[in-house]
């Protein structure tokens, strides 16, 4: 949407859908001047997602996505939507089990990260997990291939930029301060 005229100044709800709410807040900046700041508020509760930093066999699993809004393809953790009343390490299991055909053996929750908090309110919980399984990547979600990385591996990958998806990076953060990694 292209915004001319003087509807740039327009402030109040600009899109809804049963997910998601998109606001265009009229503010009084630290300064004391007036402005417009953008928020994108989930409709449920936080927290909104899980990010799952799976091993399987002393391994980590990474998977190769592709992110519509950026028009990219990424090295990350599977992850995916807590809505209301579901709880996060179940829905750890439900993207195990669709993103990669895995099943979890064992969940221990590591963080809480704010991915955009400049925009969303959204936070994502950050699970370590042990696989009993891993199968095949669900190709309909953008997920073109499974990756099995060592520790050093994966700490190379993030040091040299291959993996730039900050829920990968803050759960690798945390395994490392809980000595997971």
């Amino acid at each position: 949407m292209v915004v001319s005229g003087s509807d740039w100044a327009r402030a109040g709800v600009f899109y809804e859908d049963p997910y998601i709410i998109l606001l265009r807040d009229a503010v009084i900046f630290p300064d004391g001047k007036p402005g417009l700041y953008h928020r994108v508020i989930a409709h449920n509760d936080e927290p909104t997602g899980v990010a799952i930093l799976a091993r399987y066999r002393g391994e980590y699993v990474l998977v190769r996505h592709f992110r519509h809004p950026s028009r990219t393809w990424y090295l990350e953790i599977p992850r995916g939507a807590v809505g209301a009343d579901e709880e996060p390490a179940q829905m750890a299991r439900v993207e195990i089990s669709e993103e990669i055909g895995g099943t979890i053996r064992s969940l221990q929750r590591i963080g809480l990260v704010h991915g955009a908090s400049a925009l969303m309110r959204h936070s994502v919980v950050l699970v370590h997990a042990e696989l009993e399984a891993v199968g095949t990547p669900e190709i309909g979600e953008g997920i073109a291939e499974i990756m099995l990385v060592a520790p050093a591996e994966l700490e190379r990958l993030i040091k040299e930029g291959a993996i730039t998806d900050a829920f990968t990076i803050a759960a690798a953060y945390h395994a490392r301060l809980r000595g997971l990694l």
